[in-house]
């Protein structure tokens, strides 16, 4: 029912920040209308994949989780594709699942993260799949990887621009995919700043 694509939630004139205020109050109004007692869950992407790299408004995962906590609502981050943006939104979920960029997709892998809780499984930890995902970390943390992002995200989203000129419709999609890219580059500057 709900959307987090810019181009539908955004009204003429509103700001980022507005439809974010518009969609938590519509969260509440339907976790009070159903029942909190009756809602298990809330599972979210940080940054929907399904229409592009999208990211979410400004304030928007501030305004769900304050809402999601006063019911006292399970909050799942699904991060299968990101394994990072929870840190970028400050997104605090009881649970996150990871999978593909654990691996860089190069084996079967998938893991959940969650609030302390103590618990084992008789299937889970594929010796294969998890010293995959460990390399892959390492590799991206031994080339610079995120660094590496931040560097080349200005001539990239410059190059970008420069398609802008040839259709408005271009011009705003360059606009949302070249947003993570920025974020990118901000995080770093923030990580190394710590």
């Amino acid at each position: 029912k709900y959307s987090c694509i810019p181009w539908i939630i955004l009204g003429a004139g509103e700001t980022e920040e507005e439809p974010s205020t518009r969609l938590a109050k519509n969260l509440e109004d339907l976790i009070i209308k159903e029942g909190p007692e009756t809602i298990g869950d809330f599972i979210a992407k940080p940054v929907m994949g399904a229409g592009g790299v999208i990211p979410p408004p400004a304030t928007y995962f501030e305004k769900i989780q304050a809402v999601v906590k006063k019911y006292d609502i399970l909050f799942i981050a699904d991060e299968a594709r990101d394994n990072v943006c929870c840190d970028k939104y400050n997104i605090k979920p009881d649970l996150v699942s990871l999978a593909k960029a654990l691996s860089s997709a190069y084996l079967p892998i998938g893991a959940i993260l969650m609030s302390a809780f103590s618990h084992g499984f008789t299937y889970s930890g594929n010796p294969v799949s998890c010293a995959v995902a460990i390399e892959a970390l390492k590799i991206c943390k031994e080339r610079n990887i995120p660094e590496h992002v931040a560097r080349v995200a200005p001539w990239f989203q410059d190059g970008l621009k420069a398609f802008a000129k040839i259709s408005p419709i271009i011009g705003e999609l360059i606009d949302i995919y070249g947003k993570p890219l920025k974020a990118t580059e901000e995080r770093v500057k923030e990580l190394k700043a710590q």
